[in-house]
């Protein structure tokens, strides 16, 4: 967060903004400090290298959240007939 001058709640949206399926942030706040850093995230430009560190420092925990939840819709689908 210190490289690009912002909060870690800053970086961690301005990640999400960069992420290639065009992810957009839900703030859930009421804390207009939050809610300042998190609109502040659009300006930031995070490089690619540092976007797939962090990517890698996270163990891939997305990727494996977005397997799973692909994995228990095919199970409705198929359960329930949806």
């Amino acid at each position: 967060a210190e490289k690009y001058q912002t909060t870690p709640t800053g970086l961690a949206s301005s990640w999400i903004l960069r992420h290639p399926a065009n992810m957009q942030v839900i703030a859930g706040s009421m804390n207009l400090g939050r809610i300042e850093e998190i609109a502040k995230a659009a300006d930031i430009v995070i490089s690619r290298e540092d976007w797939y560190d962090i990517y890698r420092a996270a163990g891939n925990v997305f990727r494996k959240k977005i397997l799973i939840l692909v994995k228990i819709q095919r199970v409705l689908l198929i359960d329930f007939g949806i």
